[in-house]
């Protein structure tokens, strides 16, 4: 699938690290992805030939995957001057993904990350988002109806990942002290009993407790096994 037979659509760039700047300083909110997490990623996940990523920023995501033999559409919002991505696309606002593509996967401005799920599970059967690990706590319904419902797998970083600087960021590189996780959306996921609950105490044992532990345990498992070492 070549970058000229698909109209893709986009969205703004990368979610952040640990210590956030103020949202007047982080312009597009581009943090770029580290390598690390997309090759930790193909390592643990079967992904699908033909991919779609709609935040793509100047493509760390999609270099990887491209690199790893997938067929990637790179979209964003805002240019950043790759010739291979498609740029001035919002994705909220696309009603049809590339043509042949199997599945998403980006890591979202994290704002608007229960959009873009919802959004990215209305265009394709298979989403997988590059997330804070504290996506799967607090008891919003929209959230915990999106986890009930669509969370499949949950990989679970072993190790910190390299922190994660706004684009053109010139100062200090700091280290993260920011749990990250992929976590895997079917359309079609039919097991009920990674419920999250939609309301009271979240720190009580119940339906919320139940799906961090089965998830991040199994998970915890094959991420050390295939994240690399943090970086010094």
């Amino acid at each position: 699938m070549s970058n000229e037979s698909s109209a893709a659509s986009l969205a703004a760039p990368s979610s952040t690290g640990a210590m956030r700047a103020p949202l007047a300083e982080r312009g597009d909110d581009c943090y770029e992805t580290p390598s690390e997490a997309v090759h930790a990623l193909l390592q643990i996940e079967r992904l699908p030939r033909f991919l779609w990523e709609p935040a793509c920023g100047p493509g760390r995501i999609v270099d990887v995957l491209r690199a790893a033999g997938h067929k990637v559409i790179g979209s964003d919002l805002v240019d950043y001057g790759n010739p291979t991505h498609f740029y001035g696309r919002d994705f909220l606002l696309e009603w049809k993904a590339p043509e042949r593509c199997e599945g998403i996967v980006t890591n979202p401005p994290f704002k608007l990350a229960e959009q873009f799920v919802e959004h990215a599970l209305d265009l394709c059967p298979l989403a997988v988002f590059l997330l804070r690990l504290g996506f799967i706590e607090g008891v919003r319904v929209r959230r915990s109806r999106i986890l009930g419902r669509h969370l499949a797998r949950l990989h679970v970083f072993a190790n910190r990942l390299p922190h994660m600087h706004r684009q053109n960021w010139d100062g200090r590189r700091a280290g993260s002290r920011t749990a990250f996780a992929w976590f895997v959306f079917l359309r079609d996921h039919r097991d009920q009993s990674c419920s999250t609950a939609s309301g009271g105490d979240p720190r009580m044992p119940g339906p919320h407790h139940e799906l961090a532990h089965a998830h991040c345990w199994e998970a915890r498992q094959a991420a050390t096994h295939a994240v690399l070492e943090q970086r010094a």
